[in-house]
């Protein structure tokens, strides 16, 4: 099992086009700062740089770069350069212990990495999602709802 990797295969920004536009003129939803910085960056790492330049000068909304960590932070696998670091990482461990103890395993498959078991399943702990929940667990009011935006690799476990 391989994890799709956006920058290696243009067809999502293809697909993901159509998609981003039909929120406005199917379903009459108009799409946000972050609708926008997900389709700019899908469109760039694809190598469609002249269309995401086109979508850019096309927004309708004001770009947010003033962003604290309360909106938004951009995780990598194994990511430790957040300044709450050792609260998410706390998080994602505790996180773990209860959907492991609710029949939850890792599945191996997805760490492609050349390691042993047990640096695998540590590979799959603390991939880029699993990050940003525990973020959001920390940061997000209690039933509100977390919003995680993936749009550079996609991994199954």
């Amino acid at each position: 099992m391989q994890m799709l990797n956006v920058a290696q295969n243009p067809i999502f920004a293809e697909h993901g086009l159509p998609y981003f536009k039909s929120m406005d003129k199917v379903y009459g939803i108009k799409p946000g700062a972050d609708q926008y910085a997900c389709m700019i960056d899908l469109l760039g790492r694809s190598g469609k740089m002249h269309e995401a330049k086109e979508l850019l000068n096309e927004m309708v909304v004001e770009p947010d770069l003033d962003r604290d960590e309360q909106q938004s932070a951009h995780f990598m696998s194994e990511d430790r350069s957040h300044p709450r670091t050792n609260e998410i990482y706390s998080k994602v461990d505790e996180v773990l212990i209860l959907i492991k103890e609710a029949g939850y395993f890792p599945d191996r498959n997805f760490a492609l990495h050349d390691i042993n078991e047990e640096g695998k399943e540590l590979r799959l702990a603390y991939h880029s999602e699993k990050l940003a929940v525990a973020f959001g667990l920390l940061v997000v009011p209690q039933a509100a709802p977390i919003h995680i935006y993936k749009n550079l690799c996609v991994c199954g476990d």
